[in-house]
């Protein structure tokens, strides 16, 4: 699999931060979406919005890694990118890795008031 971080994705998730759409107290055991939720948003938003939810997408393909989904479809989940973390620190992606560190930070910046 070719894949980069989805920049699409990644400014996505900024603007959602920006407008509060965040969670930081959540399980992403069972706050990620699950297998026929990522297939029914899938269907219904279309293959664009679809990838905005997803920091790593196949170039070759357009198809989403579960691992790296950054949200429910509505929120960021501050879970879901340490998740994210942990998936591209296993496969040694430095660039994952920065990008969802920079969202983590994100995130800690607007919920330190």
């Amino acid at each position: 699999m070719t894949s980069t971080v989805n920049m699409d994705a990644l400014e996505n998730a900024r603007q959602l931060i920006q407008d509060g759409k965040y969670r930081i107290n959540t399980m992403w055991k069972t706050a990620q979406p699950s297998t026929a939720e990522i297939d029914q948003f899938r269907k219904r938003a279309g293959g664009d919005e679809f990838s905005k939810w997803f920091l790593v997408m196949d170039d070759q393909k357009s198809e989403a890694d579960p691992n790296f989904a950054l949200g429910d479809f509505r929120n960021v989940h501050r879970s879901g990118l340490q998740n994210i973390k942990r998936h591209a620190e296993k496969e040694g992606r430095s660039d994952v890795v920065n990008a969802a560190n920079e969202l983590i930070d994100l995130i800690d910046h607007f919920n330190a008031c």
